[in-house]
């Protein structure tokens, strides 16, 4: 069995909280963040997702987060390309604003991915790579090239997140980006769970880039749901309607691959979701998240 890498800041990012019967996410629907980070806490977790919400500064939110006896862990902020109408200048200062933020915080990296609209093309076809377009991806380099070097210039690493129904999506494209910007100024940032919906085996591109990741998010999924899914051809709400996530541990993913490909020294992030809990209510999805990563970093 593989070693749990203790040293990790374990998180909770609580989507739970957020799901809706449509399978989105819906922000404005959890309870008041005072009221929501001390249910993490009582749930047994130390650490969580930092998403500044609208209207709080940082530093409000921070001492929100730290009021319920949790520590910011980083969080992932989406962004845009000119062809979705908003210029790199608009994206070089959305990702300075953020880092400033998070460097306020004592945090060091945070993930990012490109924009996943409700609107998306990818929605409808998920997880296959539908409208590649390395000219698309030339574009998200650009940007990242600038608004990376941002980010660093105050202190914080973007990490690449890749994303089902985002425009890296796939293992040829999440190479297209991270072989194309500096090390210097992108990170890597995977995700388990959307890259095995999307045929990828994370261990494989985690081992490639082992030397860049600084954090990761972990899901456990049904792969029957992805295997029936991409056969029935179901958008991406519809896969997720059908059961593809669950609580760790309890789907078909094999951690231990992960946890040997990430080292028994990982130090950098660990974030916890279930992007639509199979235990209700919330509260109690998170508990057994909590009490599964506490009995691995307990054995």
């Amino acid at each position: 069995m593989a070693a749990f890498p203790r040293n990790a800041t374990v998180a909770i990012n609580p989507l739970q909280y957020f799901a809706t019967p449509e399978g989105y996410l819906d922000w404005d629907q959890a309870p008041p963040w005072p009221e929501l980070m001390a249910e993490l806490k009582s749930a047994g977790f130390d650490a969580v997702h930092t998403r500044f919400p609208a209207g709080f500064a940082p530093r409000d939110y921070g001492q929100i987060i730290r009021d319920a006896g949790l520590t910011p862990a980083p969080g992932t902020i989406q962004f845009d390309i000119p062809e979705d109408g908003v210029s790199i200048e608009e994206t070089v200062e959305h990702f300075r604003r953020n880092a400033v933020g998070y460097a306020e915080l004592g945090m060091d990296h945070i993930f990012i991915l490109p924009a996943v609209r409700e609107d998306a093309l990818r929605l409808i076809t998920p997880a296959v790579g539908a409208h590649a377009d390395n000219a698309r991806l030339d574009s998200v380099v650009r940007v990242l090239e600038a608004a990376c070097r941002a980010s660093v210039d105050e202190g914080v690493l973007p990490i690449l997140h890749q994303h089902v129904g985002a425009w890296v999506e796939t293992a040829e494209e999440t190479r297209y980006v991270m072989d194309r910007v500096d090390p210097e100024i992108l990170g890597f940032g995977p995700d388990n769970g959307h890259m095995s919906w999307a045929g990828v085996d994370p261990i494989e591109l985690i081992t490639e880039y082992r030397d860049r990741v600084r954090g990761v998010h972990l899901k456990d999924f049904r792969q029957n749901v992805i295997d029936e899914s991409r056969a029935r051809g179901r958008t991406y709400q519809e896969t997720v309607l059908a059961g593809l996530w669950t609580e760790p541990g309890q789907g078909d993913f094999n951690f231990d691959r992960l946890w040997d490909a990430l080292g028994a020294d990982f130090a950098g992030t660990i974030v916890i979701e279930v992007d639509r809990g199979t235990i209700e209510p919330p509260f109690e999805s998170v508990r057994a998240c909590a009490e599964w990563a506490n009995n691995l970093r307990a054995a």
